[in-house]
């Protein structure tokens, strides 16, 4: 994969499902790293997944998701 997100990198930790789908709860009092997340806040998320297989040497990017946050 290719890195969409740019600017600074801020690591947020999540989860990850069945299917390789990653979710995290957002809990909309958090003072995230880079901000408090508000209705009509818009942010941009990548996962970056390391390979356990190669212990961690390799890894790969997911497509990059632009979301906004409703009210």
């Amino acid at each position: 994969g290719s890195r969409r997100v740019g600017g600074t990198v801020h690591r947020m930790p999540v989860s990850l499902a069945t299917g390789g789908q990653v979710f995290r709860q957002v809990d909309y009092g958090a003072n995230y790293a880079v901000g408090i997340i508000t209705a009509g806040s818009s942010w941009n998320f990548q996962a970056w997944v390391r390979d356990p297989a190669a212990k961690g040497a390799t890894f790969n990017l997911s497509d990059g998701l632009h979301i906004t946050f409703c009210p």
